[in-house]
């Protein structure tokens, strides 16, 4: 069932991942979980009440705050509805918007009675909201680091296309029997050609233009790190647990909710995590079981999580490990947000170290020459 579920979304979420929409546009993807975020969680609150859903998608959608790519492809969504065509059916037609996964978990959770399909909805937009604030949080967090790296990149091109060339006159004026020092032409000349792809790359990934391909490569390099690497399996740890309730209450949701984390997650750890409690639901095994099978958590809160189903309290020790998840989670964020500016100010550092040995080494030539 796990490869099912690999096979047969693989190819929206990777448009879901880049942002994509019809029309040429693209949505930021922080925009994008906002959006998302306040449509499933009116829909929730209509499901809740009885009202159409239809009416309120179309209310939610027409307002002018969302993004314009975002909007367009919201309206979509809320114009088939009015047609008759279900939530899921509406959303699945969107796959630069939803994964195919969340798609097919709307489409079960619409055979369930109207509070449990809103309690599903209410999970979704919840976890919208948790994916967003993890992104503006990161965001925030390279802001700094990005705007110096944008000004040694300017650096770098005003010795490239200012200073080298007058070095290479002065050499040329005074006759000198050998060119600029090779490592000077190294830096000075070819110090700009490497730094402007790669501060392009973190800048399009920064605004969620990325492929689903590309995207694994980073996050590879990013789990080498290990304060990244803390924050990223504190913080999937965190949002697996928000959706153990609903997978507790409501057993057969569960594969279909384990999709859409694993479709939706940014880490190749949660997709693995994904098809491995994939697996284990295959088997019918209980959900503690599952979890210990799948190493989906920790193992201190899969051993916690068995007591709690001994004790017939599992509810109340997941809403303690979702506790202790978001404790831990804000400490390794604190770690992350530190670790960001250490290591930046050390890539910095080094940068300007080669600078000044471009410029010096011309410099300490002629005087040789002299």
């Amino acid at each position: 069932m796990g490869g099912t579920h690999e096979c047969s979304h693989g190819r929206s979420e990777e448009r879901s991942h880049r942002g994509l929409q019809h029309g040429g546009f693209r949505v930021n993807a922080r925009s994008l979980h906002v959006a998302k975020a306040a449509l499933f969680q009116q829909l929730a609150n209509a499901a809740r009440h009885g009202l159409p859903l239809a009416e309120v998608a179309r209310a939610l959608v027409d307002d002018e705050q969302w993004p314009r790519a975002a909007r367009a492809g919201l309206q979509r969504v809320a114009a088939r509805m009015e047609t008759g065509d279900p939530l899921s059916a509406a959303i699945a037609a969107e796959p630069a918007l939803f994964a195919s996964a969340t798609a097919e978990l709307v489409r079960r959770a619409e055979a369930l009675a109207p509070g449990e399909f809103a309690g599903v909805l209410a999970a979704l937009a919840a976890d919208a909201r948790r994916l967003g604030a993890a992104r503006r949080a990161v965001a925030v967090t390279l802001t700094w680091p990005l705007t110096l790296g944008a000004l040694l990149l300017v650096e770098f091109g005003v010795c490239a296309f200012y200073i080298r060339p007058s070095m290479q006159e002065a050499f040329d004026a005074m006759r000198a029997p050998a060119a600029l020092p090779a490592p000077a032409n190294a830096i000075l000349d070819g110090g700009w050609l490497w730094l402007l792809p790669v501060y392009l790359m973190i800048l399009l990934w920064y605004r969620g233009w990325l492929p689903r391909a590309v995207l694994d490569v980073f996050a590879g390099v990013a789990d080498a790190i290990p304060f990244v690497d803390r924050w990223r399996e504190t913080w999937d740890a965190g949002r697996l647990l928000a959706w153990l309730p609903l997978c507790q209450a409501q057993p057969e949701l569960r594969a279909a909710a384990v999709a859409h984390v694993g479709a939706t997650g940014s880490s190749a750890r949660a997709r693995a995590v994904s098809r491995r409690l994939d697996a284990a639901f295959a088997e019918r095994l209980p959900l503690v079981e599952a979890l210990g099978k799948a190493r989906a958590l920790p193992a201190r809160m899969v051993l916690l999580a068995r007591l709690g189903e001994r004790a017939a309290s599992l509810p109340d020790v997941l809403a303690d490990l979702r506790q202790d998840a978001a404790d831990g989670e804000a400490l390794a964020f604190a770690r992350f947000e530190r670790g960001c500016v250490v290591l930046s100010y050390t890539l910095i550092g080094v940068a300007i170290a080669l600078l000044l040995i471009g410029i010096y080494l011309p410099v300490l030539k002629i005087g040789t020459l002299i």
